[in-house]
């Protein structure tokens, strides 16, 4: 009996030895999980961290560049600005500058209308034809500060207005023929009733027929000459000349052309006063007080046409007219 209890007691205690073994083995697979799930855990969370530290320096790198650019940005920004206010000045200057060029040029044109209304002797009824253009062209240099000046200019005005009828005249011719079988106009009479209507009746006045059928230098070989200005020159020194042929073509010579009108000479007086001016401090008073600074050329012209080289250098040296 007593030998049963000792045997059942030592097995009680190897069961309770077993199972202690048993849970201490299921705890130590229970701490080995914990401990795998909490190395997985700081595995990850190290990587994470290493992410974070990584994107924090991807983040730093990047505001570092947009630093940069922003500065740049900041440097190209202040160059424009300063660029605009340079332009922008620029242009105020340039804008000042076309204003006083433009006040100038008209300015310019009022001298020139004001010199017709005192002097109409030098107008002529084409300046219907004139465009503001050719105002313009005349009075582009701004120089009307003499009577020369002025005469000089509506001398190419009324070229230009005289060319302008003198087409109107060669069309007229062109109109004749077709209308009467090929057959040519011989006088300024045959091609009046081709005429537009609003050609004015004074302006026609102002041509002839072309008896000689011959411009100033040359003969038309394969017709004539029909019509040219009638009269006088209407300046002896600044004025030019138009033919119209028998075919419709216009020939002219030009202000300033030949010897004949002395324009070519202005230039040479010109220069002659400044010169004067330079070298005695004043203005001469007659054309003799010249002489010296004039090239050979124009002395020798001005020997042969005392007047109209008297009238040319009065004519620039009159600042009031």
């Amino acid at each position: 009996m007593k030998k049963h209890l000792i045997k059942i007691a030592v097995v009680s205690t190897l069961l309770l030895l077993i199972g202690v073994n048993i849970a201490l083995f299921l705890n130590i697979i229970d701490g080995e999980k914990a401990m795998a799930g909490y190395r997985s855990t700081t595995v990850k969370a190290l990587e994470d961290l290493v992410s974070r530290e990584n994107e924090n320096i991807r983040l730093q790198k990047a505001i570092s560049e947009y630093n940069e650019k922003i500065k740049d940005l900041r440097e190209v920004l202040s160059k424009l600005e300063q660029e605009s206010k340079l332009r922008i000045a620029a242009d105020e200057e340039n804008m000042q500058g076309e204003g006083r060029e433009l006040d100038r040029w008209f300015v310019a044109i009022r001298k020139l209308k004001n010199f017709i209304t005192y002097h109409p002797q030098y107008a002529i009824p084409e300046f219907k034809y004139l465009t503001a253009k050719d105002w313009l062209a005349v009075t582009e240099s701004g120089s009307m500060q003499s009577e020369a000046n002025c005469r000089a200019a509506l001398a190419e005005l009324r070229q230009t207005a005289t060319l302008a009828a003198s087409s109107i005249f060669g069309q007229a011719v062109k109109d004749f023929t077709n209308a009467n079988n090929g057959n040519l106009p011989t006088k300024l009479g045959d091609i009046t009733k081709y005429l537009p209507p609003d050609f004015d009746p004074d302006i026609l006045e102002r041509y002839e027929t072309n008896e000689s059928g011959n411009t100033d230098r040359e003969v038309w070989k394969d017709g004539q000459w029909i019509i040219t200005e009638a009269g006088p020159p209407i300046d002896n020194i600044w004025n030019s000349q138009v033919w119209v042929s028998n075919t419709g073509e216009v020939h002219y010579k030009g202000v300033g052309m030949g010897v004949k009108n002395g324009a070519w000479t202005v230039d040479s007086v010109q220069s002659a006063i400044s010169d004067y001016v330079k070298t005695n401090g004043s203005e001469p008073t007659s054309f003799d007080q010249i002489n010296k600074y004039i090239d050979t050329k124009t002395n020798k012209w001005a020997d042969k046409n005392r007047n109209k080289i008297d009238e040319i250098f009065l004519s620039l040296m009159k600042k009031e007219y």
